[in-house]
C-alpha cells in the first residue's frame, strides 16, 4: 500500500475513530492520542491492508481494541452513565450515595471480564451494536455473543455484590 491509498482509505475513516474514541474514553485529549496510536499501527501494516476485505471493519476493530488498551495500562475512568450498565447492574450500593462510586464500582468489575467479554460487552452496551454486528466483526456466531454478553453482566453482578458484602 502506497501513500495515496492510504490518504484515500484509512484518513476518512477518523471520523469514525474518534466518535469509537471519545464514547469509551469519554476524553477528548485522550481520544485524540489514541487515534494517532492506531494511524500508527495502521501505518506500521500497511502492506496488509490491502487484502482486508472490509476497512471500516477493521479500523472498528482496532481502535476499539486500543481504547480498552488504554483503559487496562492507565486505568482511565470510563463514564457509563449513557451506556447500558444501569440496565445490567441493578444492585442494591449500600453505602454509596454517589453515582461517581457506583461507576467506579462498575469499572472495577469490567475489569475482571476475560478480553472477549470486554469486546462483547462494550460493543452492546457502549456502541449500541447488534448481536449480529458484533459477530460479524469477532468472528463469532450470534448466539456466542449472546452468551459472553450475559457472563459478562453476570461477572458484573456478582463482583459487585462481593464487593458490596466484603466492606459491609
Amino acid at each position: 500500500m502506497d501513500e495515496q491509498y492510504f490518504k484515500e482509505k484509512i484518513l476518512p475513516l477518523s471520523p469514525l475513530m474518534y466518535s469509537i474514541c471519545f464514547k469509551i474514553l469519554r476524553d477528548e485529549s485522550e481520544a485524540k492520542d489514541c487515534i494517532q496510536d492506531v494511524f500508527y499501527q495502521l501505518w506500521a501494516t500497511r502492506e496488509k491492508l490491502q487484502s482486508i476485505r472490509s476497512i471500516e471493519a477493521f479500523v472498528r476493530t482496532i481502535t476499539r481494541n486500543k481504547c480498552l488498551d488504554r483503559i487496562r495500562l492507565q486505568k482511565k475512568k470510563l463514564t457509563i452513565e449513557q451506556s447500558g450498565v444501569n440496565n445490567i447492574a441493578q444492585v442494591e450500593f449500600s453505602g454509596v450515595d454517589n453515582t461517581e462510586e457506583k461507576m467506579i464500582k462498575v469499572r472495577e468489575a469490567i475489569t475482571t471480564l476475560s478480553e472477549i467479554q470486554q469486546k462483547v460487552f462494550i460493543m452492546r452496551d457502549f456502541d449500541q451494536m447488534s448481536f449480529n454486528e458484533i459477530a460479524t466483526e469477532l468472528g463469532i456466531i450470534p448466539d456466542n455473543v449472546r452468551v459472553y454478553l450475559s457472563r459478562a453482566r453476570k461477572s458484573i453482578r456478582e463482583h459487585i455484590l462481593t464487593t458490596k458484602q466484603g466492606n459491609s
